[in-house]
């Protein structure tokens, strides 16, 4: 999968997580810019050690683009947005 699909992938899945975890404006353009991050890297190793990409959609780029994301934002609000309200 592309850098670029996996940059939408992730801002896409960043702006979802933060609606439905969240459910106000609070962190949104940092939740969407975290899940792109965690999307791109994820698809770059992926893609380095996963099957070669074929002509068509790419559904396992897709799934590990969006693991990413949904991996990334986990981490972040566990590390650093859990530590504020303690």
């Amino acid at each position: 999968m592309s850098v670029g699909a996996c940059v939408i992938a992730g801002l896409i899945i960043g702006f979802i997580a933060n609606k439905l975890v969240l459910r106000h404006d609070d962190g949104v353009v940092r939740d969407t810019f975290i899940g792109a991050i965690g999307a791109v890297a994820i698809g770059a190793l992926f893609g380095a050690i996963g099957p070669a990409e074929s002509g068509g959609p790419n559904v396992f780029g897709v799934i590990t683009a969006l693991a990413g994301a949904a991996g990334a934002l986990v981490a972040y609000h566990m590390l650093f947005v859990g530590m504020r309200t303690r």
